[in-house]
């Protein structure tokens, strides 16, 4: 964090995008567990795909770690009858969540929740 004169600070974006990722799902993030054999993805692997579950429950992080956008498919087993895939932040949703398209911007991250 920086702040400038007069007392008015500043963070990176990515680091109130985080802080809203995990209000959003927090107990995903406290009581969930890692089952990262869960998902897999066309263009990126482990540590770059990390999966979370809790219940019925799973959350997919995609990190892109280029300078340039990807368009990826999220593959993910294990799924329940009527889950659907939305993509946290945007519009995008699948109501296939067996395999899902995600555009992942530069150096960004992708959220996928899948309930």
């Amino acid at each position: 964090m920086k702040c400038l004169p007069g007392s008015v600070c500043y963070v990176h974006y990515y680091l109130g995008e985080a802080t809203h990722v995990l209000s959003a799902f927090e107990p995903l993030f406290w009581d969930g567990e890692r089952a990262d054999a869960w998902a897999t993805c066309d263009r990126l692997r482990y540590p770059n795909v990390l999966v979370l579950c809790l219940g019925g429950q799973r959350l997919v992080l995609l990190f892109n770690e280029t300078d340039a956008a990807q368009s990826v498919v999220l593959t993910n087993k294990e799924r329940a009858p009527g889950q659907t895939a939305p993509v946290f932040g945007t519009s995008s949703q699948s109501d296939s969540p067996a395999e899902t398209p995600v555009r992942l911007p530069a150096n960004d991250v992708a959220v996928v929740h899948i309930k």
